[in-house]
């Protein structure tokens, strides 16, 4: 099988990267070919023959983020070309042999999803509870983490497409979602959940755990991004350095479009 692993290294989050890669490489699909495509501001990150890179600009909180879909629409083409595809979080790291089987489940299952370990079972899920929004879904079952997205190619391409079109028809209407893209990402595996649920493969907490609550049976970690005060102080430069970026080009452009057409 061929498998696309799909990660977002904006700003800091290069203080990931070469943990996950290396970690990935030990332990996770070794039955498999893989390839990483990473989307990404950082010309210096390490080339690798199962490395591709894409150039993509740091686009502030939360749209890093929220815009995620968007970014994995413009290699859709390169993704076709893989059986299954997946996104998961920079600081994700495998600790134990993770196989194409016991990740994305048999040749029925068509999306892989982690239930978040801090809302299984949970009567008051934190999907977004604003009707007006395009995410809102009347009465979810399950909720899952934004960690880990992905399954059968074709079919995530097509929930792709899907999620970023309701993110562009709610940021028209003055709408983030409360969770920003896993919020979308709610609203599709709750639908199939509840119509299509043979075509799920959920991941217990075993594929997502926090690295303080790891045990015997924990497959993959995440690293604590809230205790690591270095990478928060230098994502938290880098987003100003951004905001000020920003903020210079509009002042240019209203002063270049004042002078061209003077306001009488």
């Amino acid at each position: 099988m061929r498998v696309a692993i799909l990660q977002i290294i904006l700003g800091s989050y290069e203080h990931y990267w070469q943990q996950f890669l290396v970690s990935s490489e030990k332990h996770f699909c070794k039955d498999c070919t893989k390839h990483y495509f990473v989307f990404t501001n950082n010309n210096k990150l390490i080339s690798n023959s199962k490395v591709t890179y894409i150039k993509q600009d740091y686009l502030g909180w939360p749209f890093s983020t929220l815009f995620r879909y968007h970014m994995f629409l413009r290699i859709s083409e390169k993704l076709l070309l893989f059986d299954s595809t997946v996104f998961l979080n920079a600081n994700i790291k495998f600790i134990k042999d993770v196989t194409y089987k016991q990740f994305f489940g048999n040749k029925e299952k068509k999306l892989i999803a982690g239930l978040h370990p801090f809302f299984y079972k949970n009567s008051n899920l934190p999907t977004e509870k604003r009707k007006e929004s395009k995410c809102y879904f009347k009465k979810p079952s399950i909720y899952v983490q934004g960690c880990i997205n992905g399954g059968n190619t074709k079919e995530f391409l097509e929930v792709t497409k899907n999620m970023r079109n309701l993110i562009d028809k709610d940021l028209a209407n003055g709408i983030v979602a409360i969770w920003h893209d896993e919020s979308y990402w709610n609203l599709i595996i709750n639908s199939y959940y509840k119509n299509k649920k043979h075509k799920l493969n959920l991941l217990s907490s075993d594929y997502l755990c926090t690295e303080n609550n790891i045990k015997n049976t924990t497959k993959i970690i995440q690293l604590n991004k809230n205790e690591d005060y270095d990478f928060q102080k230098k994502q938290f430069d880098f987003s100003l350095k951004t905001l000020i970026k920003f903020i210079f080009i509009k002042l240019k452009k209203f002063f270049i479009l004042k002078i061209s057409f003077p306001i009488k």
